[in-house]
């Protein structure tokens, strides 16, 4: 399948006015830009006029006199009348340091080359000028140069380069709010997807460009795209809306007076012909495109032309005609894809490739020392926090301790009552009074054995069980005394304890027993009971005590014993809780029951700890 397609190039956007030129010459330039393409033949005469009253020192009328010669010969297509004018004009501008006018001048020079298949002068110029945009920092000029080198790599069929190219200089336009740049740069993406087979992306890009070409009233850039979107009807064989296309295309070439169009136009509609083996009517429109490009010079749409009359005669069966265009087709084909301009291209490559590896090269440094600064940044708050942590630490634990020193007084005063030592010394005096001497010393005896237990014992953290039986003695037998032992207790162990190796806190069951005895009324109920047990369940050691007193319930309904019973319960609970807070295993699970849920009188306490050997 033959198929032909049409790339935008951008003529590139006149510089700002120079503050070296008088108001009168600013009007002039500015009369030459806007004239140059609907009334080239005026413009010349202008041009002409300036030049022959411009001193021969006075670069800036000089510059904008060959410049307004160049435009006229452009727009009348004489090529190369239009390239020595624009040469002359930056060299005129150069003079004054006019940087703007220079690469506009060096874009369109670009342009002309790149048209008659000159690439190697033609990516010279676009370099001169995309140095000088880069030097003045003109985004608009920059993304022209980047448009223009593309369609070149287009040309040569290098198509992820052209694309690449396209893509940067669309991302300039977007930004310049620039329509009319945007809507040729679309022209040309679109062009790209359609060779790479992309054909739905083409019709996207195609579409974007068509709407905001008819927007602006742009009639060349409409006429492009028309022709693009022709030939992506071709590759889809719809026949009658790519033919509808190019004679819309061939209409809007007319009006705005560009031959070089309409031959690529022609060349296209032959195409279409071709592919629907009309042969004999695609070779009446291919000669029609050879005559007019070879008329204007373009040697790229000569070529392509050339092979498509070979292709034409060759099916027709006339070798002799056939093998006299293929010898101009490679004839022509070696003059434009020259080592010359391939070397060029490459040159233009790697220049690419090393700003973009100096680039790389920085953003990767950017991104070290980002990445270092980050680093520095983490190392700086992991040491704040560990401090912070450390701190948090110490102050925690210096809570803990104050809080483990207020608990030991508060055990020490649970376990040395007030109203127990009251009450033990009343009966001391009392036993004096009644000239009792000898149980008055017995009483004496034991009260001090009790005093020493819990003042040595009160600072340590956990005791042997049988220094814990010898407590519980001491302490009940002393509250016996005190009720002429009404009470009758047992202190039970489980057979299976070791009970110089079984390790517990001092005194843990001794605030059960004094709720037991003071609030359980033992002391004015005949045979009064108190049993203490220890088991081990598992891993744990189990605390029993039970009385037969009057009740949890009557206790609570007489309002004597919550208070107290409460605070036990309350110490009991922090003890065991900062004692085993590092331990895996529960601790207390406190159950206090009224036996008679039960059928019997009085009051069951039972908890347990984790179990503990001396090891």
């Amino acid at each position: 399948m033959l198929l032909c397609w049409f790339n935008f190039r951008f003529v590139g956007a006149h510089s700002k006015d120079s503050i070296l030129y008088t108001k009168e010459m600013r009007e002039v330039y500015s009369t030459i830009v806007e004239l140059a393409a609907e009334e080239p033949d005026s413009v010349y005469g202008i041009a002409k006029e300036i030049l022959s009253r411009s001193e021969s020192g006075n670069h800036a009328h000089l510059g904008t006199g060959y410049l307004g010669l160049a435009e006229a010969y452009y727009y009348l297509h004489s090529y190369d009348s239009a390239r020595i004018a624009y040469t002359n004009a930056i060299a005129s501008y150069g003079a004054i340091g006019d940087t703007l006018r220079m690469a506009s001048c060096y874009n369109v020079i670009g342009l002309i080359d790149s048209d008659k298949a000159e690439y190697k002068t033609a990516l010279d110029a676009y370099e001169s000028a995309l140095n000088l945009y880069k030097k003045i920092g003109d985004k608009d000029g920059i993304a022209t140069c980047f448009q223009n080198i593309g369609v070149i790599y287009a040309e040569w069929g290098f198509e992820p380069k052209a694309n690449d190219y396209y893509e940067r200089s669309l991302k300039l336009f977007r930004e310049l709010n620039d329509s009319l740049s945007v809507a040729n740069l679309t022209n040309n993406i679109g062009n790209f997807h359609k060779r790479t087979g992309t054909y739905e992306q083409a019709l996207k890009y195609y579409k974007e460009s068509y709407l905001t070409f008819k927007r602006l009233g742009d009639l060349y850039g409409l006429a492009s795209v028309t022709t693009n979107l022709g030939s992506l009807f071709v590759l889809q064989e719809q026949w009658d809306r790519c033919l509808e296309y190019y004679f819309e295309a061939i209409e809007l070439y007319r009006k705005v007076g560009n031959d070089l169009g309409i031959s690529y136009v022609y060349t296209s509609i032959g195409v279409a012909f071709f592919n629907q083996e009309k042969v004999e009517k695609s070779l009446g429109y291919f000669l029609k495109a050879e005559r007019v490009a070879d008329s204007l010079g373009y040697k790229e749409l000569k070529k392509e032309n050339l092979n498509n009359i070979y292709e034409v005669y060759k099916t027709l069966g006339d070798f002799e005609k056939a093998n006299a265009y293929l010898i101009d087709f490679y004839a022509l084909k070696d003059s434009i894809y020259s080592e010359e301009n391939f070397n060029k291209l490459v040159e233009l490559e790697k220049k690419y490739q090393i700003e973009k590896s100096q680039k790389e090269v920085l953003a990767l440094k950017a991104r070290d020392e980002k990445r270092e600064l980050i680093l520095w940044a983490l190392f700086v708050i992991f040491v704040m926090a560990a401090v912070i942590g450390f701190v948090i630490f110490k102050i925690q634990r210096i809570k803990e301790r104050q809080h483990r020193l207020i608990l030991e007084q508060k055990i020490l005063l649970t376990q040395m009552n007030p109203h127990f030592m009251f009450n033990s010394l009343s009966a001391l005096q009392c036993l004096i009074m009644d000239e009792k001497p000898d149980e008055a010393v017995d009483f004496v005896a034991e009260f001090a054995g009790l005093m020493r237990l819990v003042l040595q014992y009160s600072k340590e953290e956990v005791i042997s069980l049988k220094k814990e039986e010898e407590i519980l003695n001491y302490y009940i037998s002393l509250q016996n005394r005190r009720f002429s032992h009404k009470i009758e207790y047992r202190i039970e162990m489980d057979p299976s304890l070791q009970l110089d190796k079984v390790l517990v806190p001092p005194m843990l069951a001794q605030p059960f027993v004094e709720n037991a005895i003071e609030h359980g009324e033992l002391s004015e109920q005949e045979e009064s009971q108190i049993k203490v047990s220890f088991s081990r369940k598992n891993d744990n050691l189990e605390f029993m005590i039970e009385d037969n007193g009057i009740g949890l319930k009557n206790a609570r309904a007489k309002n004597r014993r919550s208070t107290h019973k409460s605070m036990a319960m309350d110490i009991t609970r922090e003890r065991i809780k900062l004692l085993y807070q590092n331990s895996s295993a529960k601790a207390l699970d406190l159950l206090v029951e009224d036996l008679s849920e039960y059928g019997s009188n009085g009051t069951r306490v039972k908890f347990h700890i984790p179990y503990q050997e001396l090891n």
